[in-house]
């Protein structure tokens, strides 16, 4: 190998490495920069009490996703008071489940007995369109000593029941791994005192974003029904009375301020049950939601116009580095949370399409005729030589949003003459 392309190769490889460490999600209960930012940030004080190192309280902050090697990946920072509040997460990944819950299998309906979880829900309408198919249940307090708590089940069936007590052996938070029969990965930092204040007004978003600990656990999207790629997930987050009987206003998505605790009626008001309770009477999505990587119905082809083309491959171009969330998560063809070169590189290399008829092609086929050559390719490399570029299309050929001698030129003289098979 020559010098020169010895030497970009350890440059390159270098990246990848970095790359790699920067996406890295560890369950530990401690926001990791692969989330990216966050999907839900609260926007109402806590009125279930204020942790402030001597008295407990609950609270969520934000809500972190990301999907990456075949698991789902959430964190929830915040706090959760140990005395049995549960911290309920429902998550819609296929079709079916319940958007108005119903009781359980010993009183008529059709849902698990674990926790006594339905039949306190039952008659609670979720957001039109919101309809969970799992729900996971956590929470903390002393039973004869610390414990922690931690159920995942199924909604609107019962095929799925797992109930894991004292999953951190005899504490109040910590970690685990293969937590029941779909093997989740659960971790608990409660030391958050930080956050939104007590109250009822609006949050303080900073403050709540900058909270960085609190319960995250990592589940195979196998136990989510195998949702299909491009298809949304979507996970609404609720702390709840320790009978799972009086909501609090401690919601992601969030309620518009101001807002109290919604008790068991949406106004405050103990029931016995949260029968009273339709998010539909509230202002915005009290859910978030994630892409399931794979985009349209042709991989790769981002614009869903049928084919994968440079308007698809720019995307890259335009976003590379970015947290794959939202509107970016069907770049993410590795699923490690980031749009990375690795996504970038499988891309045009084995997707993109190629006016000879190909698909895939090398790193300096500006033009996207299947072949690197002088005439076509390097001619429009130093048209642009040390400009800046949104578009493969300008000699772009690395995204690092320039044309230039040691990215560029060294990858197109690299690839010259080659074409695509």
């Amino acid at each position: 190998m020559r010098p020169c392309m010895q030497y970009l190769s350890i440059v390159v490889a270098g990246l990848f490495v970095n790359s790699a460490a920067q996406a890295q999600i560890t369950i530990d209960g401690t926001k990791d920069a692969g989330y990216g930012t966050a999907v839900a940030v609260q926007t109402v004080q806590t009125e279930f009490g204020n942790a402030d190192g001597v008295a407990g309280g609950s609270e969520l902050d934000a809500a972190y996703v990301t999907i990456e090697g075949g698991n789902l990946n959430l964190l929830l920072t915040g706090n959760l008071e140990s005395n049995f509040n549960k911290l309920n997460i429902f998550i819609d990944s296929i079709a079916g489940g319940q958007n108005v819950i119903g009781p359980d299998t010993a009183n008529g309906g059709v849902n698990p007995t674990n926790d006594n979880w339905a039949q306190a829900h039952s008659g609670l309408t979720f957001d039109t369109g919101f309809e969970p198919d799992f729900l996971v249940i956590a929470r903390n307090g002393d039973a004869g000593g610390p414990r922690f708590d931690f159920d995942f089940n199924s909604v609107g069936n019962d095929g799925t029941v797992e109930s894991s007590l004292d999953i951190f052996g005899g504490a109040f938070e910590g970690s685990a791994t293969a937590v029941g029969a779909s093997g989740l990965s659960v971790a608990f930092d409660n030391s958050n005192i930080a956050g939104v204040a007590g109250g009822t007004l609006a949050a303080d978003a900073a403050a709540a974003e900058a909270v960085t600990t609190g319960l995250e656990f990592s589940i195979p999207l196998s136990a989510l029904g195998n949702p299909a790629a491009g298809s949304t997930i979507q996970i609404a987050a609720h702390i709840n009375g320790s009978n799972h009987d009086f909501l609090s206003n401690q919601i992601l998505g969030g309620l518009a301020a101001p807002q109290g605790n919604l008790g068991g009626d949406g106004a405050a008001m103990f029931t016995g049950d949260l029968a009273g309770v339709d998010f539909n009477q509230f202002a915005g999505d009290q859910f978030f939601s994630i892409a399931v990587p794979g985009g349209g119905t042709l991989l790769g082809d981002f614009d869903n116009d049928g084919d994968v083309d440079l308007l698809d491959l720019d995307r890259y171009n335009q976003n590379i580095d970015a947290d794959a969330v939202g509107a970016l998560a069907d770049l993410d063809l590795d699923g490690d949370g980031t749009v990375g070169a690795n996504d970038f590189e499988t891309h045009y290399g084995q997707l993109v399409e190629t006016s000879n008829g190909q698909t895939g092609t090398f790193a300096g086929d500006a033009n996207l005729d299947g072949t690197v050559n002088v005439l076509g390719d390097a001619f429009t490399l130093v048209a642009n030589l040390n400009s800046p570029a949104t578009s493969w299309s300008q000699g772009d050929f690395n995204a690092d949003g320039i044309v230039d001698v040691l990215g560029d030129a060294f990858l197109l003289v690299a690839n010259l003459g080659m074409s695509a098979p």
